[in-house]
């Protein structure tokens, strides 16, 4: 698997360089000339999203356990997106959060609720780019084999999602997870699961039985949080040409989206990222140099809340007594 990531890595990398010596510096740095001081708004737009992605992280718990209070869930968030950024499948936070919660909640209670907003997070992610996409296709004609990829795609994540609301619905879900465990790490891992995060079924079943509608809350508050990603794009479009539609951003989003979630095992999508808005600046239109000037611009902004997310880890894990500290999983 290391060998896999390396290669992966340095394939990001490859990519990059690429894409940065075909448009030249010199076009690059007049783009970035050209947005100055609108960086700002544009870094500040992630901070919003993030903020209704944690009041949807909130809904993913059972009533009686949204004891932690809203700043403090805020941070925990960051530190697990923080440590994804950086580890292939963007899986390494999750647990990073469910330890970072012992103190508000039992572990089994704290991946129940990772995994339902998981869960939701990705419904809205999916729901917004596959309708987005429908309302694409009408208003922009789009090669056959592009309308092609994005419906098959919507279908597959679709299919994906269901299996998975269905595991989680019926409490099967800790033997999905002692399958996958024990897969990667033999009767060690299998141990771990039965060890950390028994009765999460139940909890699981508990939550769809009792909370329905504050699910239906918690994609909508994610949705939210994505629409904050149209903004933004919107507003990078201004910045570079107030001459072109505002509804572009949500194109460039839409488009972005299917490529990030099919690049989840590149480390922090090196290289997938900025070819991805390349390519959808293209394909929209526009001009190919302001995708990659975009892509870097998204990558000081996932640059500077890693950042923040890694303060707020050392922040957090020192608040834990020593039993709640990080411990080695399988």
């Amino acid at each position: 698997m290391k060998t896999f990531n390396a290669i992966m890595l340095v394939l990001g990398a490859s990519i990059f360089v690429w894409l940065v010596h075909q448009v030249g510096l010199e076009t690059l740095w007049k783009d970035a000339r050209a947005v100055g001081w609108g960086i700002v708004p544009f870094l500040l737009a992630e901070g919003l999203a993030d903020v209704f992605h944690t009041l949807a992280t909130r809904l993913a718990f059972h009533r009686e356990h949204r004891k932690v209070s809203f700043w403090r869930l805020y941070s925990i968030r960051l530190s697990g997106s923080a440590v994804n950024y950086v580890t292939p499948a963007g899986t390494g936070g999750e647990v990073v959060k469910a330890t970072l919660l012992k103190p508000f909640c039992p572990i089994p209670e704290a991946t129940s609720a990772i995994l339902i907003d998981k869960f939701a997070f990705t419904v809205a992610q999916l729901g917004l780019a596959s309708a987005g996409s429908s309302i694409l296709l009408f208003w922009y004609p789009m090669a056959p084999w592009l309308a092609a990829l994005l419906w098959g795609g919507s279908l597959l994540i679709g299919a994906g999602l269901a299996a998975f609301f269905y595991f989680q619905r019926r409490g099967k879900m800790g033997a999905v997870f002692r399958a996958v465990c024990g897969f990667f790490a033999g009767e060690k891992g299998r141990a771990w699961v039965e060890r950390n995060i028994s009765g999460l079924d139940e909890r699981l079943k508990a939550y769809h039985a009792a909370h329905g509608w504050d699910l239906l809350k918690c994609i909508g508050a994610h949705g939210l949080g994505f629409v904050c990603g149209w903004i933004q794009a919107a507003w990078f479009l201004r910045l570079i040409d107030n001459r072109v539609h505002p509804l572009y951003g949500a194109g460039i989003w839409l488009l972005a989206t299917w490529f990030d979630m099919a690049s989840f095992l590149v480390p922090a999508g090196i290289g997938i990222q900025e070819a991805s808005r390349f390519l959808a600046f293209h394909l929209l239109g526009l001009p190919k140099s302001s995708g990659v000037t975009y892509a870097i611009l998204l990558r000081v902004e996932q640059m500077t809340y890693t950042a923040l997310g890694f303060f707020c880890y050392g922040w957090e894990v020192k608040k834990l007594t020593p039993t709640e500290a990080p411990a080695t999983a399988p």
